[in-house]
């Protein structure tokens, strides 16, 4: 008997702690990053003791490799290293983000050659180590990835070469794969697969963009007549062009085309569907991982949806990024301050403009650059001046700030006032009774807009204003003004000029330019 009360104690001490463990191991895959701009305070490094003193709550994490430059069994190994990493993170309560680049690289002989499509790395992988990670990536395509990249009309691909600052660019070069690529397309899903399966909380994706003057593959055309029967009626286009022969189109290569319009709104469509394409694979493995794109826009997101198919509208949409990561600042230029006639220099146009179009997710900007070489020999005081203008500027506007190389003392005393009043900031949004539509369509269809124009102009009169998109005039958005004022008309849909029309007959008052 007492034997028999032994092992009836020891089974329920252990059958106590399987409860524990299990409990545990539930607990560890319920980690769910807050994703709410009010918490999020993003460290350039991932140093704990840098992201304790700065009260960080986000930093970089550890990823998967590409699979084009390790072996099976180094691959097994660093992604084991990265989700013991990240897990360790995520027990502090850090979320951790992962940059992903879209990008194929290769090497030229010297610095100044034109690269060949044969001088990507990922074609030695596919001749002799594709199944490896047929796992991740499926069979091997028919055709070699030299085939992915995107192409100008007469074949030819543009390139990038990166250096940094100061320094004299190497052999290497970096040119993009065509979104309407089934092959490529499996490949940066099992990209994005393998680094859902690290435990990172979200990747922001590099090259979020078409490159200017491509893609002229027989996938682009494929897609882009397929989008044409979806979106574009017959007899509309016949009246519109006097052609709707679809199968038989000139695909246009320039403004003034017929088609252009609908083909540079085609490409933000494809990049925005590949995002897309690439959430859905991550979140099976991971079902709260979060994919933004890398926007450029230090010269407007006007000019990146119409040559680089970068449309933060489409992106911004729900089902597609779950936040916005755009490098919006370049150098002093951008940075708020008054110039030396006296006139007051600012991006808050820009980032209502992205919060409006993120519609309330996080939007992180990166970054002025307020270190050397661009700014020599700056003063701690200076340093530490311009990071708080900066990220007050940000905060101002529903937006995070992220420094790119250095966080100053008076950065460390602005992230601890955010960090010490987090609980008004999260769940908190921009709001006014005056809003400004604005839209990338305008830009898209080579006509004026002066959204960005007109909020400067109320700003500068201390009208407190916010932006919406053309998407919001379809939602209850739309009922939190009092007064909506409207850089232009020709170009809205009827629907959405109805949505107007019941605005103003329940009381909302129209101001229209132009």
């Amino acid at each position: 008997m007492e034997q028999l009360k032994n092992f009836s104690i020891k089974s329920i001490i252990l059958a106590t702690m399987g409860i524990i463990l299990i409990s545990g191991i539930g607990y560890a895959q319920e980690w769910k990053p807050l994703v709410d701009w009010g918490h999020w305070r993003l460290g350039q490094k991932s140093d704990l003791d840098f992201l304790k003193k700065n009260n960080m709550t986000i930093t970089f994490g550890s990823g998967a490799p590409n699979f084009e430059y390790v072996t099976r069994a180094e691959f097994d190994a660093e992604m084991e290293e990265a989700k013991a990493f990240n897990r360790s993170y995520h027990d502090k309560g850090y979320i951790v983000l992962r940059y992903l680049s879209s990008s194929l690289n290769g090497k030229t002989e010297t610095p100044t050659d034109i690269p060949q499509k044969d001088q990507i790395d990922f074609l030695e992988f596919y001749q002799s180590r594709w199944e490896n990670f047929e796992d991740y990536i499926g069979p091997k395509p028919p055709k070699d990835p030299t085939t992915w990249i995107t192409v100008r009309p007469d074949g030819t691909f543009p390139y990038y070469r990166y250096a940094p600052y100061g320094r004299e660019k190497t052999e290497r070069f970096e040119t993009w794969g065509c979104p309407n690529n089934p092959y490529y397309v499996r490949m940066m899903e099992g990209r994005i697969r393998a680094q859902a399966e690290t435990g990172i909380d979200g990747s922001y994706v590099d090259w979020t963009h078409i490159a200017g003057e491509t893609c002229y593959c027989d996938y682009t055309r494929r897609d882009f007549i397929d989008y044409l029967k979806e979106t574009l009626p017959a007899d509309v286009s016949e009246e519109k062009y006097g052609f709707s022969d679809y199968l038989n189109i000139t695909l246009p290569t320039e403004r003034g085309d017929d088609f252009w319009m609908e083909w540079i709104t085609f490409r933000g469509y494809s990049v925005a569907e590949f995002h897309r394409r690439l959430r859905t694979v991550a979140r099976q493995y991971n079902p709260h991982f979060m994919i933004s794109g890398n926007v450029y826009g230090g010269f407007g997101y006007g000019p990146i949806a119409y040559d680089a198919a970068g449309n933060i509208e489409m992106l911004g949409a729900e089902g597609y990024d779950d936040f916005i990561y755009s490098e919006i600042q370049e150098f002093l230029d951008s940075a708020p301050r008054k110039d030396s006639t006296g006139t007051k220099i600012t991006n808050s146009p820009a980032l209502k403009f992205l919060t409006a179009a993120a519609h309330n997710k996080p939007v992180i900007i990166y970054a002025t650059e307020i270190t050397p070489p661009i700014f020599p020999n700056p003063s701690e005081q200076v340093l530490s001046a311009m990071a708080q203008i900066n990220i007050a500027e940000a905060e101002a506007n529903h937006t995070i700030f992220r420094e790119k190389r250095q966080t100053p003392p008076g950065a460390t005393m602005f992230y601890k006032f955010l960090s010490a009043n987090e609980n008004y900031l999260v769940g908190a949004k921009l709001y006014s009774n005056v809003g400004i539509l604005a839209s990338l369509n305008q830009y898209l269809a080579d006509e004026l807009s002066f959204a960005f124009s007109a909020s400067r102009v109320l700003a500068d009169e201390g009208i407190s204003h916010v932006m919406l998109v053309e998407d919001d005039l379809l939602s209850g958005k739309i009922n939190d003004f009092d007064l909506i004022l409207i850089p232009y008309i020709p170009l809205l849909s009827e629907k959405k000029q109805l949505a107007l029309g019941r605005f103003v007959e329940r009381g909302g008052i129209l101001l229209v330019l132009g």
